[in-house]
């Protein structure tokens, strides 16, 4: 039960990070990380241990999707060849 409170906390602060920077214009990203930077040093945050599998499966895929849906759809073939 534990695991999923904190996972929907981090899910309430991914969203609402992400909404703040999307009003700014900032890069959400950026922010993002410079929280968990920050989050890291705190000393009353609990100690989160994810099994590999569980990124490997529930995070990485939404993360390659979001991305591959953002990014250029240009041909590959139209650009010039690298030298």
């Amino acid at each position: 039960m534990e695991f999923a409170q904190i996972t929907l906390a981090l899910l309430a602060v991914v969203v609402a990070v992400t909404a703040v920077c999307r009003r700014f214009g900032l890069s959400a990203p950026l922010i993002l990380t410079a929280i968990g930077a920050v989050a890291s040093f705190v000393p009353w945050m609990p100690d989160v241990h994810v099994e590999p599998h569980v990124v490997l499966l529930g995070f990485l895929p939404p993360l390659l999707y979001a991305a591959a849906r953002s990014s250029s759809s240009a041909c590959p073939s139209r650009r010039p060849p690298m030298k």
